[in-house]
């Protein structure tokens, strides 16, 4: 999903432009979120920006190189607790028609509203300079998601947890899936998916508790994907 803004001139001058905003990001970490883009060429190509100055990374850039749904490209991801300012230099564009988007990419297919992250929002977005714009008029663009072409399981966030972690995986053909969690004895405790699924991007949520209901103690524990010929196991920890 893109939000458009319109194209704006930034004429030469001795003081350069640049663009600002107020973000707040609530996405599942390394899997959803977003960044910010421009064109000079009215929308057929697009280069990502990254921030000159943010609270996150003072020095500059987006806190994460990788972002699978947008894809793999670098951006604001996770939770931040609040709203942030970021800013973009845009000496390099001085002379030039320029247009920005926020691009946003989400790999979650889970409609449990319970379960849903609240996404991420911009305001105040502003490019100063010789002439200075608010930004006020977008355009909103959906865009789907691409299936994936290969197995993953991603590690859970948070890790470590408590109360609830999130475990995401992709498959690229429709599988028989099993995601189980152990105890490092080795003994299964629950049974979080056990079920044909359809190619596509998955999320799911353990609270600590066994199949019975049953509050969990602090520790390791792990948990295995098994899809079709695919298996893998990873890490992670409760803390009460």
């Amino acid at each position: 999903m893109y939000l458009i803004s319109e194209e704006y001139t930034l004429a030469e001058n001795n003081a350069p432009y640049q663009l600002e905003m107020m973000v707040w990001v609530n996405t599942v970490h390394q899997e959803d979120g977003c960044n910010v883009q421009i064109s000079t060429d009215g929308g057929d190509n697009w280069t990502i920006i990254e921030p000159s100055y943010t609270p996150i990374q003072p020095e500059g850039g987006y806190d994460e190189t990788v972002i699978a749904a947008l894809p793999n490209q670098p951006g604001w991801t996770g939770t931040y607790g609040d709203w942030f300012p970021a800013y973009f230099d845009l000496s390099a564009y001085e002379g030039m028609n320029v247009t920005f988007r926020v691009a946003f990419g989400s790999t979650s297919q889970n409609e449990d509203a319970d379960n849903r992250y609240a996404g991420v929002y911009v305001d105040n977005v502003i490019v100063r300079g010789q002439e200075t714009y608010d930004i006020v008029s977008v355009e909103m663009v959906d865009t789907q998601v691409a299936s994936p072409s290969y197995y993953a399981i991603s590690q859970n966030y948070p890790n470590p947890f408590n109360p609830k972690t999130a475990i995401n995986y992709q498959l690229p053909v429709a599988s028989e899936v099993s995601l189980k969690i152990y105890d490092m004895s080795g003994r299964l405790v629950k049974n979080l998916v056990s079920e044909t699924q359809e190619a596509g991007h998955y999320r799911v949520f353990w609270d600590g508790t066994d199949d019975n209901g049953n509050e969990l103690g602090s520790g390791v524990y792990l948990y295995r994907i098994d899809a079709n010929d695919f298996q893998r196991t990873k890490r992670m920890v409760l803390l009460r």
